[in-house]
């Protein structure tokens, strides 16, 4: 990847980012009474049964994981990541026998390749248009 689509790439991220916050805001802020601690724990629980879910093979629901880090970001907060380093390499593996699965259904993989093919032009597209995605 040149630096330019890098670039691209994590504007895309931050862009999807700060959609999910302000959705996470219309929603009425669950988590907005909680301490900064009370925030951390919470995550890191959550974090690790995320990483525990996908080292077994099981679907997990990250909305509350979701809620916890974008109130985090609301506050400039970030998470302990530096906490979680071995839950984050047991992700990494997840995600690439998740990757190997894929090479081996061309199907799935071309349908996820078009979605976020679609999912980046169309955010590029806004970008040269100045129109929202």
């Amino acid at each position: 990847m040149t630096s330019a689509e890098t670039e691209v790439m994590l504007a895309y991220l931050e862009d999807l980012r700060l959609h999910e916050a302000s959705d996470y805001v219309r929603r009425g802020r669950a988590n907005e009474g909680k301490s900064a601690e009370d925030l951390e724990q919470e995550w890191l629980t959550g974090f690790r049964a995320w990483a525990e879910s996908s080292a077994r093979h099981k679907a997990f629901d990250r909305r509350s994981l979701d809620d916890l880090e974008f109130e985090m970001y609301l506050r400039r907060v970030e998470p302990p990541f530096d906490l979680v380093k071995n839950e984050i390499e047991a992700l990494r593996v997840a995600q690439d026998r998740r990757f190997k699965w894929l090479a081996h259904d061309p199907e799935a993989f071309v349908s996820l390749h078009i979605r976020m093919g679609n999912a980046l032009g169309n955010f590029v597209r806004g970008l040269l248009t100045g129109q929202k995605h």
